[in-house]
């Protein structure tokens, strides 16, 4: 295991920006783990570990044969001086990262004390459930929450008292149209001769 791609790699796994954020992660984890970790698992970790890494994980571990994840995650939040809910993510990212550089030897030692809950997200459970779109009501299908869409909408140009909106323009003066005004019918007068 390689120190610098077991950082780069926890770095994309928690969305840092600077390779500092994913050391202060992992060294909090590997401290909390040196503390909470049963001790035949926390020797199998440490045996994996660059030397450089070995020292951050000092302690002798709980005796009780299961990691105890909500002290875990207290323990990191407290040495990171960050909430619990970030803990829980800096977590997931250095307990995953750290499971992809391990042997199966010390895999097989961490999953018998329950490294399975260190990755699994735990939020999903408390997520309100999706909002419920009525059909025919959203961007697929073009009417985006609107009972006049744009595709459907068109531009009326003409001013209020146009000639262009009226059904008959010019109805009052055309022959053509045989209109009347108030029971008067309109003659029909040639033009003046020059």
């Amino acid at each position: 295991m390689e120190r610098r791609a077991l950082l780069e790699d926890i770095m994309h796994r928690m969305g840092a920006t600077r390779l500092q954020d994913a050391e202060q992660a992992l060294a909090a984890m590997l401290g909390a783990l040196g503390r909470w970790l049963p001790p035949d698992a926390a020797t199998k970790l440490r045996a994996e570990l660059p030397a450089s890494l070995r020292p951050h994980m000092r302690g002798r571990g709980d005796a009780d044969g299961k990691l105890d994840v909500d002290a875990l995650l207290d323990a990191v939040a407290r040495s990171e001086g960050i909430r619990e809910g970030y803990a829980r993510e800096h977590v997931q990212a250095v307990a995953s990262a750290l499971w992809d550089q391990l042997d199966q030897e010390a895999r097989a030692a961490l999953e018998r004390v329950g490294w399975a809950e260190l990755v699994r997200p735990s939020v999903g459970d408390r997520l309100p459930p999706p909002p419920r779109i009525p059909i025919g009501h959203h961007l697929a299908n073009g009417r985006s929450g609107s009972q006049h869409p744009i595709s459907e909408a068109r531009i009326d140009r003409a001013q209020r008292e146009s000639v262009v909106r009226a059904k008959n323009p010019h109805g009052d003066r055309k022959l053509s149209s045989g209109s009347e005004r108030e029971g008067e019918a309109v003659e029909w007068k040639p033009p003046l001769a020059r």
